[in-house]
């Protein structure tokens, strides 16, 4: 007689099984670098001291009423969080293949669900890092609402996840998308609202950057910090969140038509 196994059983499996690969994706990250954990942080850190040096060249000290460092920090952060997952989410089966090809329980879901979740870990730790030390040294206090904070990364979490499963079925069907990546990701990047506030916008150019989805999530990112902050009011928490739930679903749809070719 075969016992089947509970569903209570087969998420505790799960569970286990996506503690493994978290563990053993970090342990691997790190010793490819001579860093350390350091060394994971190192795109995000640079490209902040880059602007900062920028914007304090020509004496940039707030944007909208914020400063800059924050500003700036909401925008690199959350945006390299994006496509830190997304990036690695269309890599995922093919840094997993012998184990997925190994243990039936392992699907190429769990490696994009591990790597994402370590990415928000991580990413998020490097936030709070770096805007403690700006509160620190800057002598700001500055808090407007720290459940938006929250809220922004499961937001961007969630979106990138959606982002990141489909990208992975699209370069399993066709590896060249693999080549294409980066140029696919520009316009996200150049309307993501990184360097810039959308209310300063014009009225031309708004309807070219409203429809992406990281330019809510930032910009409420950024008022979580400062009420005076002008939020434009062609944004909208609600489309982002629903945006990025329609994804997820869309993409999770895709993923169980082509389960068994993936692995």
């Amino acid at each position: 007689m075969i016992n089947k196994i509970s569903f209570q059983q087969k998420i505790k499996i799960k569970i286990k099984i996506i503690n493994a690969l978290i563990y053993r994706e970090l342990i691997t990250r790190i010793s490819k670098n001579g860093l350390g954990v350091l060394g994971i942080f190192g795109e995000s850190l640079f490209s902040i001291l880059i602007f900062v040096i920028l914007f304090s060249i020509i004496r940039r000290n707030t944007i909208g009423g914020l400063d800059i460092y924050i500003f700036l920090i909401c925008g690199i952060v959350t945006f390299n969080l994006f496509n830190s997952i997304t990036i690695r989410s269309s890599n995922g089966i093919e840094a997993n293949k012998s184990l997925i090809s190994s243990f039936k329980n392992l699907k190429p879901i769990d490696a994009v669900l591990s790597r994402g979740i370590l990415e928000l870990f991580l990413y998020f730790l490097l936030f709070s890092l770096l805007i403690i030390l700006v509160f620190i040294f800057k002598e700001i206090s500055t808090l407007n609402n720290i459940n938006l904070i929250f809220l922004s990364f499961l937001n961007v979490f969630i979106l990138s996840l959606g982002y990141g499963i489909f990208l992975m079925i699209i370069c399993h069907k066709f590896e060249f998308i693999k080549i294409l990546l980066t140029g696919l990701s520009r316009p996200i990047f150049l309307t993501s609202g990184i360097f810039f506030q959308v209310d300063s916008l014009p009225q031309l150019i708004k309807p070219f950057v409203v429809w992406n989805p990281l330019v809510h999530i930032i910009e409420k990112l950024r008022f979580a910090f400062s009420n005076d902050y002008i939020i434009d009011e062609t944004l909208s928490y609600s489309y982002s969140f629903k945006f990025s739930l329609i994804f997820l679903l869309l993409s999770l749809t895709l993923y169980s038509l082509y389960e068994k070719e993936l692995r």
